[in-house]
């Protein structure tokens, strides 16, 4: 009998060992759950037909598959090359566990999906680079790609879809400290031709085979995106959209001058309207029905309220959206699996605003749990592409509650911990996809027309293209005083 309640006593220390959850907050005791388990979903892993029949989306568009498991793995960013190809950083090693025990595995990939047939859809997988930690950035530059991990910056070179010899760091503090939530991400090329970034301080161009670096405005979390004009756009994890009213770095150009005056709008409201009850979030538990004074879920609808999970902005640019949705934002709430549209406006007086015409109504929501929208781009084709990492846990393990462990294993979302993921696409109804011409071998003559396209992300591929080939800038700019003077 001593022997049973002694092991039993070892027992549990060593299951509360196990369950101690660093996110826990000190005067947090109560985490009793408030949704009634009758109202609570099962979440099954859903193929991508059934995960499509789970999504509500605006009247006016339709959501579909552009590639989806096996042909890609917990994708969490992209970059469409001259081809119209997307290069994916897929995040493996991210929570493939409750614990995240294998975070520190060398497993990610970069991999280049292509549709080959014309048909809308991926069908060819190249695995461009292998055994990356948690890779996170992705840029095409000349002669190579520029990515991003934990911690560093590299460039390797591109023989023909293949890497030739090692990546080389260039920047050691480009994600330098914090955990894999809180570390810069993004290097997308702007129309200034520096390339920005999501949590962080820093710039970057890569020219004539080298890095430059230079300090601009700290700007968000995860995501990064501009408007026609250059101005830059991102978010928190708990505010929805935030704008700069000016041009990159335009008022830090005097090093000796300290500028005090705020750039950046907060655009639109964080609220949120998510289609079904939203148990599994970190800090739901904190409710009056616990005793709190405030609330993270409704108590009577228990649906969040305000998002806590935005992440991966974009504003749209694109040519296939009826044109009303030229310039709106939309933006991913990751953790209650939805979209949020946002009309960007721009008052006389320079500050930026945001308006929600569609009300309590949210662009697309799913009542798939394991929907994990974090990225959105603008395509070449005019729509917009969407990144789904696809997996039961969205939350590190830095900030996990014991309340969000319970949630996630009473229904069984730990697991697959990988050979999960999609990537969809956004398109009108009413308006054909712009054909994606190949760019990497169109001359001079045909880049320059790209700047009068509707489609942003070709005008960009032009502009990478022009730029990569140190191209005859006078050439370039009289197009675009004949582009501007004709609007």
């Amino acid at each position: 009998m001593k022997h049973c309640a002694i092991g039993a006593l070892v027992g549990l220390l060593a299951l509360s060992g196990a369950n101690a959850q660093k996110g826990n907050r000190k005067g947090h005791e109560n985490m009793a759950k408030i949704v009634p388990d009758r109202l609570i979903p099962a979440a099954p892993v859903l193929n991508v037909n059934d995960a499509l029949k789970a999504f509500t989306i605006h009247e006016d568009f339709v959501i579909e598959a552009v590639v989806a498991e096996p042909l890609v793995d917990k994708p969490v960013a992209l970059a469409f090359d001259a081809r119209g190809r997307m290069w994916v950083c897929e995040m493996r090693g991210y929570m493939a566990d409750i614990d995240g025990t294998t975070e520190d595995k060398p497993q990610g990939r970069i991999v280049i999906l292509e549709d080959t047939t014309g048909d809308g859809k991926v069908d060819k997988r190249i695995v461009f680079l292998d055994d990356i930690l948690l890779p996170r950035s992705i840029a095409l530059v000349p002669g190579g790609i520029l990515f991003g991990d934990q911690q560093n910056l590299y460039f390797v070179n591109n023989d023909n879809d293949k890497p030739r010899g090692n990546p080389k760091v260039l920047d050691p503090k480009y994600a330098q400290g914090g955990n894999v939530e809180h570390k810069s991400n993004g290097m997308m090329p702007a129309i200034d031709n520096w390339m920005y970034n999501a949590k962080s301080a820093y710039r970057y161009k890569f020219q004539h085979g080298q890095l430059v670096k230079e300090a601009t405005s700290f700007r968000g979390q995860w995501g990064i995106s501009q408007d026609n004009l250059g101005r830059l756009f991102f978010n928190s994890n708990s505010t929805m959209l935030i704008g700069d009213r000016v041009l990159p770095n335009l008022l830090e150009g005097n090093k000796s001058v300290k500028m005090k005056v705020g750039i950046t709008d907060r655009v639109g409201s964080n609220a949120v309207h998510p289609s079904r009850v939203t148990p599994g979030l970190n800090r739901a538990y904190i409710s009056s029905l616990n005793g709190y004074k405030s609330n993270t879920i409704d108590p009577k609808t228990f649906k969040l309220t305000n998002c806590t999970a935005a992440c991966g902005p974009v504003i749209y640019r694109g040519s296939n959206f009826p044109e009303e949705f030229n310039g709106w934002s939309f933006i991913c709430e990751s953790g209650i699996q939805m979209i949020k549209a946002v009309k960007v406006d721009y008052a006389d007086d320079g500050h930026i605003k945001g308006s929600h015409p569609l009300g309590e109504k949210e662009f697309l929501t799913s009542t798939d749990e394991r929907f994990r929208p974090v990225n959105i781009h603008n395509a070449p084709d005019g729509s917009l592409y969407l990144v789904d990492l696809y997996h039961g846990i969205i939350q590190h393990k830095t900030y996990m509650t014991s309340y969000l462990r319970e949630q996630t294993l009473s229904r069984n979302l730990e697991g697959p911990g990988l050979g999960q993921g999609r990537i969809y696409r956004i398109r009108a109804k009413s308006k054909p996809l712009a054909k994606v011409p190949n760019l990497e071998n169109a001359d001079t003559k045909e880049l320059i027309a790209q700047f009068a396209s509707p489609t942003g992300a070709l005008r960009d591929l032009a502009q990478q293209q022009l730029i990569g080939r140190q191209a005859d800038p006078a050439p370039v700019r009289l197009a675009l005083i004949n582009a501007v003077s004709k609007k």
